[in-house]
């Protein structure tokens, strides 16, 4: 299911193209540039663990770069309190400094303006058909200042927006472009649910923890205790080598992230995500699931 934000998002795009035709005028009064109804998201802070070691497919790890990049694009909204995404690379010392990009940062974004009340005008048919015109133009020409305010401070809200969504997707190509050295030495996930529980824990608003992985730890170098008390934990482009390998690990890791305090857990395999993201407003986050 698609989300209501993202679909939010295509609803100001096309808002921005459409603002300079949608502020016309009837006759000759402006009409109002369309309302958006945006609830309010609060502030999100993402987690987000990509396989480069050898025993994940490449093509897996770029693909889930993209689908990440893609979220965070798409969470540029507007009423929406902000955003941090930490981008981690999982080697066989996950948790060194060396392995994270520095954080994607989208700041909030305000509720956009909303439309004043306007007068209504005289009924048509009025038997004080001079009357009736007169205080219909009084009307109008007062209608139409406060549709000439609010058009001037929704154009100014789109570009503001529009901005900020350029902005995040320029950031992003860093994240699509990365491509760290395959690390052979060993696989630490348990890096991983270190960092989120350093990062996520004592943040307020929604927290996931994303992993691109086969999940197939083998090393403790990192393994420490763990807390992901309100976590959202997700495991995209899920590789595994058949189907009993996928449910036997997936059998392992979900007792450890729901006795961590996940608030909920899913594996999806490589197509299982690609066929969720593959919709240009889909996202990893920001609502229900896609």
């Amino acid at each position: 299911m698609l989300k209501r934000s993202s679909v939010l998002l295509v609803l100001v795009s096309l808002l921005f193209f459409a603002a300079c035709d949608a502020a016309v005028t009837v006759g000759k009064y402006p009409t109002p540039i369309p309302t958006l109804n945006a609830p309010q998201r609060a502030q999100m802070v993402v987690q987000y663990c990509v396989d480069d070691t050898g025993s994940y497919d490449r093509a897996y790890l770029h693909g889930a770069n993209k689908a990440v990049a893609q979220s965070i694009i798409n969470s540029v909204v507007p009423n929406s309190q902000g955003l941090t995404v930490y981008a981690t690379a999982i080697t066989h010392n996950t948790f060194d400094p060396t392995n994270t990009l520095p954080p994607f940062v989208v700041q909030p974004v305000a509720a956009p303006p909303a439309l004043p009340a306007l007068t209504p005008t005289p009924t048509p048919g009025d038997s004080d058909s001079f009357h009736a015109g007169s205080v219909r133009d009084s009307v109008n020409k007062a209608n139409s200042s406060v549709v000439t305010a609010y058009n001037q401070q929704m154009q100014s809200y789109l570009d503001t927006l529009h901005a900020a969504q350029s902005q995040t997707t320029s950031d992003v190509q860093r994240l699509i472009s990365w491509g760290p050295s395959m690390d052979t030495s060993a696989t630490s996930i348990w890096g991983c649910l270190g960092l989120a529980t350093q990062r996520l824990q004592n943040q307020p608003g929604t927290k996931y923890l994303i992993i691109a992985s086969d999940m197939q730890n083998n090393t403790c170098a990192d393994c420490d205790p763990i807390n992901l008390q309100g976590v959202s934990v997700h495991v995209i482009y899920y590789q595994s080598a058949n189907a009993v390998i996928a449910k036997n690990n997936q059998d392992y890791w979900t007792p450890i992230f729901t006795q961590a305090g996940a608030t909920s857990v899913r594996f999806d395999d490589p197509q299982t995500t690609q066929d969720q993201m593959s919709h240009p407003d889909a996202t990893l986050f920001g609502g229900s699931q896609p």
